[in-house]
């Protein structure tokens, strides 16, 4: 919606869930590396003309995980700098 539309107020009501969602993935990693538990990504395979059904899965649900963790803390550090925040 901001990208959109240039309206910080969503970025401003989703700040702190954002920030939340980062924290856990922060807790949940091992010097950054969310590597370790469970999740959902291993349906998200590369070669999906193999089997159309999902069930041979070959993306490593941790790369997934990792990916993911990375993305969404890029956003959080763009959102912050949107709303001039100096400390996340």
């Amino acid at each position: 919606m901001y990208l959109a539309y240039g309206d910080t107020r969503i970025l401003e009501q989703q700040y702190l869930s954002m920030k939340a969602w980062v924290n856990y993935m922060e807790s949940k990693s091992m010097k950054y590396l969310w590597n370790r538990g469970f999740h959902f990504g291993d349906w998200l395979f590369f070669r999906p003309d193999d089997d159309n059904d999902g069930r041979s899965a070959v993306t490593d649900k941790y790369l997934i995980a990792q990916a993911f963790f990375a993305h969404s803390t890029r956003l959080l550090v763009q959102t912050a700098q949107v709303l001039g925040k100096k400390k996340m």
